[in-house]
């Protein structure tokens, strides 16, 4: 939910990131929308990988560092065959 109030926005969008586009993009593209100074990404996604990316607003940016330091799970596509890799084998990839 978004909150606004005079000349400040806070919250947060999820967004379901398409391929193609940054993460930052992503943001850029939501700063110049709603006119922000403050605005951040929880997480950074591959410019090719598809998926949530949680995007924080205003005051909603000081919450930032709280998602992401919690366990995150990837769920890769191989020739149709889905399989859920835990991040921390990710990491040594």
């Amino acid at each position: 939910m978004i909150k606004s109030n005079s000349n400040n926005i806070s919250g947060w969008i999820i967004l379901d990131k398409q391929s193609g586009i940054t993460s930052r993009q992503a943001v850029s593209k939501i700063s110049k929308i709603f006119n922000l100074n403050k605005i951040g990404h929880g997480g950074t996604l591959d410019p090719l990988a598809t998926g949530i990316l949680p995007i924080a607003l205003g005051e909603a940016t000081k919450l930032i560092s709280f998602i992401q330091n919690k366990k995150k799970s990837i769920l890769l596509k191989l020739n149709g065959v889905r399989q859920q890799i835990p991040t921390i084998l990710k990491e040594r990839l």
